[in-house]
């Protein structure tokens, strides 16, 4: 088969029409016999896809002749709306429907003509081909002068859609020019944008008018289905109403003054009854990817859990004023430092132990106890906190639960002490440090403040701040009435400190031997008055139910 014959010059194939139709319809404007094309657009053509188009007559190609349904299924195609083509030499001016895609396509040629659409809301759609780089200067400039004179003529109200090929090469100065120049810019900057950006400039693009004064907010009318808010709004109206009566039957006011009462009174009413909408935002994500809401609800799960708990300087805070989630918080953290330690610093055997140690306390005891000067301790959270550092100390040492160690032991291998004696240390020096404080200071006014109103429950009381230093004043043998006479140097409260801790963590060490000796050593049992005594081996048992018990054994 021959190959097609071309088409005459100038004149573009179908394809290719399409492409720069489908390409043009960002911005644009179109030489086309001098002066710009025009097409004001009213509501008589709403609900079609309007554009300028071409329907390419067939000059030798083997392709129909209509090829407006060509153009308006690749339309349908790609979802365009509004479009336009340039170069396409018709006459005259006209319209034509594609009733199968729903389209709307409008031409105007040499000469212009024929009679525009009408309507109260107005699009005005303008489509152009501006001359080349080649064409001369007189031309430009007589183009963008007679684009200017289209552009002042257009009625501020209208839409403006700005549609061609403007033939520029606007450069990559997208950040000098933001709102003018887009982002996919290429080449240099040309003469032809000076003008170009005139052109956009004249563009005033009004914002629509807002009501002045402050707009009152959206009811939420739904809230009336249920017949006890219908009911609640009913008998809130009734009473509003009731009390506008001798108002509204006055003959002094003015229909206009007894609307705005009854309306005023009405949106009052609903307004305490069923309240406001409340905005929901849509996601910008598809409903359907189980990825992202995924994703969401995690996200929405660890937003409860800071909202439950919320962290302000490092610190966990808590709805019930307690520290349990803040020391799982601590014992988190400095085992997580213990970690990245482990291999490179507690168990390597070239390092001596007491830098091991020394690297312990200066990362991980610092991390753990974080804070501690402000914590009030129950039973629990030193149990929890020895635990954790009697396992760091034993991993330092290489010691297992197989080697049957005793704690004490194990601290006095490390030179170490207990967690308790280091808190108690940390919160009576703190507590020395607010004493010396001037009394303007606020944590020297909040430790000595008092509750003027409010009662205690009844029952068991939570232990509060000043339960806990007094606490710690008692276990270091310190008078709580000698406290601002000694806390007054700090030198000697520093030493006062350090041998009341002392000699606790020295009275927690003898009872926890002793208890291990009362432990290990076999009782032995005393005869008494009654005694139940075995007739086979003589063995003296404390009750008569172990003697029955034990003269099983014999059977």
């Amino acid at each position: 088969m021959p190959p097609p014959a071309s088409p005459p010059r100038g004149v573009k194939r179908g394809a290719e029409c399409v492409s720069l139709l489908l390409l043009a319809k960002l911005e644009g404007i179109s030489e086309q016999q001098g002066a710009p094309e025009t097409r004001r657009i009213g509501p008589q053509s709403c609900g079609h896809a309007l554009t300028p188009v071409n329907p390419c007559p067939n000059y030798g190609s083997d392709r129909p002749h209509r090829r407006t349904a060509l153009v308006a299924a690749e339309l349908s195609r790609y979802n365009i709306d509004i479009a336009a083509l340039s170069e396409t030499r018709i006459l005259d001016e006209g319209s034509l429907t594609e009733e199968g895609m729903g389209y709307t396509f409008f031409w105007i040629g040499y000469p212009s003509g024929g009679q525009h659409l009408h309507g109260n809301c107005f699009a005005t759609l303008l489509s152009a081909y501006a001359p080349t780089l080649p064409s001369e200067s007189e031309a430009k400039d007589s183009f963008y002068q007679s684009l200017d004179e289209a552009l002042r003529r257009i009625p501020k109200n209208d839409k403006i859609f700005l549609l061609g090929d403007f033939n520029a090469r606007v450069g990559q100065n997208s950040s000098i020019w933001s709102g003018v120049l887009g982002r996919h810019g290429v080449g240099q900057r040309c003469r032809m944008l000076d003008s170009l950006i005139m052109a956009k400039v004249h563009m005033q693009v009004r914002p629509p008018l807002r009501l002045q004064g402050p707009r009152r907010r959206r009811l939420d009318c739904t809230r009336l289905e249920n017949p006890d808010a219908r009911n609640e709004f009913r008998c809130s109206l009734a009473e509003k109403l009731g009390g506008m009566e001798l108002s509204l039957s006055s003959s002094e006011n003015t229909m206009d003054q007894k609307w705005n009462s009854i309306s005023s009174a009405l949106y009052e009413a609903a307004a305490q009854t069923i309240g406001y909408k409340s905005k929901n935002h849509q996601d910008w994500f598809d409903e359907n990817s189980e990825t992202i809401h995924d994703l969401r609800k995690d996200m929405h799960r660890a937003h409860r859990a800071t909202l439950k708990s919320p962290s302000y300087l490092g610190s966990i805070l808590s709805e019930d004023n307690t520290i349990d989630n803040e020391v799982q918080n601590r014992i988190k953290q400095a085992s997580a430092a213990f970690g990245r330690l482990q291999r490179r610093v507690f168990q390597n055997k070239n390092l001596h132990l007491r830098t091991k140690v020394c690297v312990y306390q200066a990362i991980c005891i610092t991390t753990l106890l974080y804070s501690c000067e402000a914590w009030v301790t129950y039973s629990r959270h030193i149990r929890a906190l020895e635990q954790f550092h009697i396992r760091c100390l034993q991993r330092i040492l290489g010691i297992t639960w197989r080697d049957r160690v005793p704690h004490s032991e194990v601290l006095s291998k490390t030179n170490w002490r207990s967690i308790e004696a280091t808190i108690t240390q940390h919160q009576l020096r703190w507590l020395g440090h607010v004493v010396r404080m001037p009394s303007n200071r606020l944590p020297r006014r909040v430790l000595y403040g008092q509750l003027h109103h409010g009662r205690r429950s009844a029952g068991g009381q939570k232990k509060c701040y000043k339960d806990q230093l007094k606490t710690a004043l008692k276990k270091c043998k310190i008078r709580p009435e000698a406290l601002e006479d000694a806390a007054a140097d700090r030198n000697t409260w520093r030493q006062l400190c350090r041998d009341g801790t002392k000699m606790l963590e020295e009275e927690r060490t003898a009872r926890r031997q002793e208890r291990r000796l009362r432990r290990n050593t076999p009782t032995v049992a005393v005869a008494t008055a009654t005694t139940y005594t075995c007739p086979t081996c003589n063995r003296i048992c404390g009750s008569r139910i172990g003697l029955l018990s034990h003269q099983r054994t014999h059977r």
